[in-house]
């Protein structure tokens, strides 16, 4: 294994937040007999809970070729490989002939649905979920609010003028990403409003698309805006990555803006999002844009 790969594999797995509400969620969903599919399964380990939770077959799917391939081998080590069918590549492009009981998908991006969640358990329960049958997760929430972020800005002047060059034009080729950054609740400068709300168990769109209304609370320099969901994985069993929570390996989605703006108390920030998926399957497209209204 790739010295890269099971670095990337320890952060997820050291999570305690999300190892804890899984196992939970797991143990209470799970019952003795099921058919259990693991979406994103990576190294295994939720299949493997499953099966101890009492699970009799657990379709595990990765994408990901040496996930993949270390996956069958940890499944092998740890004699559960009898009890595992593996499948290579995107679910959606999976052809199972097995219903499942239960559904397993971590696929949470710092912004909860920017790895395309919603699209994959949209399909996942159209085609593989018995009537009646659980998902892991239940529901979804996200949250945006505005904020001053310092570390950004002081980043943003650093690149602006190193040693005399511009190394941030202002050109949409240029793609400032959505990093995972720690967002303090005290560079929050607005109320945080709900982007979207889904219950998995219900009927829900694939693509969001919505206006939100972010008031400013306090004077500032508007930097970005913050980003974080809770996650509902069964009955009792959630999760947060606000910043008022424990800190999680997702920590909190950063949306930056190329030129950061003063704003003041009173002033309402109308914010348009929409994320919709990729090409890939893998990732989603985000975009937004804002107005600054004074009341």
């Amino acid at each position: 294994m790739t010295g890269s790969l099971i670095q990337h594999h320890i952060v997820l797995l050291k999570d305690a937040v999300r190892m804890k509400a899984y196992k939970a969620a797991i143990d209470g969903c799970v019952k003795k007999g099921d058919c259990v599919i693991d979406i994103g399964a990576g190294l295994g380990i939720l299949s493997f809970l499953a099966i101890s939770a009492g699970a009799s077959k657990v379709h595990a799917i990765e994408v990901e070729d040496e996930t993949f391939r270390f996956l069958r081998l940890i499944a092998r080590h740890n004699g559960l490989d009898k009890k595992i069918m593996f499948h290579k590549g995107l679910s959606t492009g999976q052809k199972l002939k097995a219903k499942a009981d239960v559904i397993i998908c971590e696929l949470f991006g710092n912004l909860g649905v920017n790895e395309n969640i919603v699209s994959v358990i949209a399909d996942a329960k159209k085609r593989f979920l018995k009537t009646g049958g659980r998902i892991i997760p239940s529901g979804l929430k996200v949250f945006i609010a505005a904020c001053e972020h310092k570390d950004w800005q002081y980043s943003r002047n650093f690149i602006k003028n190193l040693h005399g060059f511009d190394l941030l034009p202002d050109i949409e080729e240029i793609d400032l990403g959505t990093p995972s950054v720690i967002i303090k609740n005290t560079e929050l400068i607005s109320n945080p409003a709900a982007l979207a709300e889904i219950s998995f168990s219900g009927d829900f769109s694939q693509k969001i698309r919505k206006e939100l209304t972010l008031k400013i609370e306090r004077d500032g320099i508007l930097t970005g805006f913050a980003g974080w969901f809770d996650a509902e994985l069964a009955d009792n069993v959630s999760f947060s990555t606000s910043p008022s929570d424990l800190t999680t390996h997702w920590k909190q989605a950063f949306l930056p803006l190329r030129t950061p703006q003063k704003v003041a108390t009173g002033q309402q920030i109308k914010l348009h999002m929409e994320i919709s998926p990729d090409r890939s399957g893998l990732h989603s497209i985000i975009g937004y844009g804002f107005e600054i209204e004074t009341l």
